[in-house]
């Protein structure tokens, strides 16, 4: 229990019910204090104060009238949520977290998720909620959003660019098109082969879909759920990718690094996870090209 569990924080909870209310009364007490202060000695400087609402302290008060003062933001986590799912699906409670924390402030940030931390080389199935996610935060009149990813590793395979690149832009207007973006970034990334990699990319999502579809709702699909006829199309339609691709083009070996970092992911699956052989002059063996690429981590605490 990482909760303070003596009878004093326990009636606190009780009266308001959620652990946060202790966090709320103590961040209340020391700002008065510290703007007591700063009107004192700092000649009435203005500081804005955060509270981290995070696992044990996700969920705001549900009982009484607690309020956190003007001049303290509530940093909203929801590490536990499924952003595989709908905002407001169950298992997915970031819609149901804004609403709740609006009774206790009007200033609060969002850190969300885009990444499982389990294993960073399979595709983590987010493709299609980041506008919602998004879209939701705005609508809550969220001040500060950040997004976390893959946090410490130098390269990203499974389309995770593309998640990027979307997040940023859709952060900074929100009424941006998805599917005008997407085809901006493949051009953008894959030059000649842009279309060959929506191809891949799409397929991509209808096989996560299935998988989805027959149970596998939260983290990333096991190994074994993975066609193995879909996974060597796959591997068959990247080659083609990089046939489509001029080697007189000053950008080629960026459009090339970029489809063989696609490539990654299914040859970890395929090869690595299913004792598979997939053989072709197009790339390297999946160890040569992990390290000539970048590629660091396996997930947050294993290296690759």
């Amino acid at each position: 229990n990482k909760w303070c569990a003596c009878a004093g924080c326990q009636s606190v909870i009780n009266t308001y019910g959620s652990n946060s209310a202790t966090q709320i009364l103590f961040i209340n007490d020391l700002t008065s204090r510290v703007e007591a202060w700063l009107n004192s000695e700092q000649g009435g400087r203005e500081v804005q104060f955060l509270m981290f609402a995070y696992y044990d302290s996700i969920d705001a008060p549900t009982k009484g009238n607690l309020k956190l003062n003007d001049n303290v933001s509530v940093w909203i986590a929801p590490i536990n949520d499924n952003y595989m799912l709908d905002v407001n699906a169950s298992g997915n409670e970031l819609g149901k977290t804004l609403e709740a924390w609006k009774n206790v402030t009007d200033n609060f940030s969002v850190w969300a998720y885009n990444v499982y931390f389990g294993d960073y080389l399979v595709p983590y199935n987010t493709y299609d909620k980041i506008d919602q996610m998004i879209d939701a935060c705005v609508a809550g009149n969220v001040n500060l959003m950040w997004v976390q990813g893959n946090w410490n590793t130098t390269q990203n395979t499974g389309f995770d660019g593309l998640k990027g690149y979307l997040i940023a832009k859709l952060m900074w207007d929100s009424t941006l098109d998805v599917n005008a973006l997407t085809n901006d970034y493949f051009n953008a990334v894959y030059g000649a082969a842009a279309s060959d990699m929506l191809t891949v990319y799409n397929e991509m999502k209808k096989e996560l879909n299935r998988i989805t579809n027959n149970g596998a709702t939260s983290g990333v699909p096991s190994y074994s759920s993975w066609s193995l006829d879909y996974l060597k199309a796959q591997l068959d339609r990247l080659v083609a990718a990089i046939g489509k691709l001029d080697k007189s083009d000053a950008n080629y070996q960026k459009y090339y690094d970029a489809i063989v970092c696609e490539s990654i992911s299914i040859r970890y699956i395929y090869e690595v996870k299913r004792g598979k052989t997939y053989s072709t002059n197009a790339w390297g063996t999946f160890a040569s090209e992990t390290s000539r690429l970048g590629f660091t981590q396996k997930s947050e605490q294993d290296e690759l």
